[in-house]
């Protein structure tokens, strides 16, 4: 999987966040981060390289290890880059646990930093009058992170490459690209993954559809709007509607939504009808009028969801990390399986949701995870189980919109995972993004 080095995934200005959260969010990723910062100045001031929660280098003036992770928390300078970088073929040896170095910066009182600074870089800290250090109340306390997304393109003026509609720019040559998101139990969060994937997809301006192939609507439920749509997809394959009465335009620019159902449910016999070459049409047309269609389908493999994955061109599997979701993931290889090679989606990954980094049986789901699963189907982005969800739902938007000032830093997680994926579907960068790597190069 290539990389572009020069490319941030994400910046942000410490001034009114905490460093720590944001380290403990990169540290969930399998991998190598490379997180900059920067004085008031914007003059690099230290970098810290994080991989799978362990800590392997740390640079602050002249110092390097632990000592440089220590002073770098202690006196967070002001600003910050994080950037995803290729894992070197010869790892130094760790630096420690982010953990156990974070509970030892927090708890340990700060030493002074000798001044022998590298002069010649006019890299300096923050002195402790101007921001007071990070203590174990302030970390439990202060509200999420308020971070810039570096999500490429920038610039809305920027010419975007022309793209036929519908049809994908790839590496490789064109074709459509339609991902189901699916996962053999229910509750494991497929709707979740779904929305803000497709969220982070649009902020980039990828056009994206998003159809709920779930009859009890958990999209529109989401985002608390179940009530305004007048037509689904339902109504559209039964012939009720067509696909411009149910696409319902968002607050995203390059984002649609399609709807499971409108004002009425669908006969109860409509489960029972094989509808795969309904489904077929309806996410072709779809595929023609954007670049990436995601269905969310509804839970289990079969049924519904064995229609929908016939229909699609790749498939995103959903693995709760828990203990009864671990045990019945292996229904995802042997129902794919059941499709005809024509009809099989690609699987485009295994993503890891609800991760629980306290609980011994959470973190077993994912070394399971890394053994069992075929190779790179993992994807190296998880996402942990955290209340931001909770009320994001509560408040009827995606967690990217619940504060959009101070969103939740696990809402960048997505964004990670957006790069990911566009990885894997070997998207070609745009316009945009090659200018803004042979600016920062």
């Amino acid at each position: 999987m290539s990389l572009a080095v020069n490319e941030p995934i994400l910046e942000g200005n410490l001034a009114d966040f905490n460093l720590v959260e944001v380290l403990q969010v990169l540290s969930l990723s399998r991998q190598y981060t490379r997180v900059e910062l920067f004085s008031e100045q914007r003059v690099l001031t230290g970098s810290i390289f994080i991989k799978s929660g362990k800590v392997v280098q740390a640079a602050n003036g002249a110092f390097r290890g632990k000592r440089a992770f220590l002073g770098l928390i202690r006196h967070p300078p002001m600003r910050f880059r994080v950037f995803r970088i290729n894992t070197p073929a010869l790892i130094p040896e760790p630096v420690g646990s982010l953990s156990h170095l974070l509970i030892e910066a927090i708890e340990a009182d700060p030493q002074p930093m000798a001044p022998k600074l590298a002069r010649s870089s006019s890299a300096r800290v923050a002195s402790p009058s101007a921001r007071p250090s990070v203590s174990a109340r302030s970390a439990a306390s202060r509200p999420a992170p308020s971070i810039t997304p570096k999500l490429p393109p920038l610039q809305r003026n920027v010419p975007r490459p022309r793209v036929d509609s519908g049809i994908l720019a790839t590496k490789q040559g064109l074709g459509q690209c339609i991902i189901a998101v699916a996962s053999p139990k229910g509750g494991s969060g497929k709707t979740t993954v779904a929305l803000n994937l497709a969220l982070s997809l649009a902020r980039r301006e990828h056009r994206v559809i998003l159809v709920d192939g779930d009859v009890n609507g958990d999209v529109m439920s989401s985002i608390d709007g179940r009530t305004s749509a007048k037509a689904g997809v339902f109504d559209v394959l039964s012939g009720g509607a067509s696909p411009e009465d149910a696409l319902r335009k968002t607050v995203v620019p390059d984002l649609e939504i399609l709807p499971a159902i409108g004002q009425s449910l669908p006969s109860p016999d409509f489960g029972f009808v094989d509808y795969r070459d309904r489904w077929h049409l309806l996410l072709s047309e779809l595929a023609q009028r954007t670049q990436i269609v995601i269905v969310d389908t509804p839970s289990g493999m079969l049924g519904v969801t064995y229609q929908i994955l016939s229909a699609c061109t790749h498939v995103i599997g959903v693995l709760q990390a828990e203990v009864i979701a671990q045990r019945s993931f292996s229904m995802f290889g042997e129902c794919l399986a059941l499709l005809p090679d024509s009809a099989r989606p690609k699987v485009l990954g295994v993503f890891l949701n609800m991760l629980q980094l306290r609980q011994t049986t959470s973190i077993d789901v994912l070394v399971r995870a890394c053994a069992k699963l075929p190779k790179d189907w993992l994807f190296e982005t998880p996402i942990p189980r955290n209340s931001a969800f909770l009320d994001a739902a509560a408040a009827g938007v995606p967690l990217h919109f619940y504060d959009p000032k101070h969103p939740p830093a696990v809402s960048w997680l997505f964004d990670t995972l957006a790069t990911e994926v566009l990885e894997r579907l070997e998207v070609a960068p745009s316009e945009a993004q090659l200018s803004q790597q042979r600016f920062l190069a």
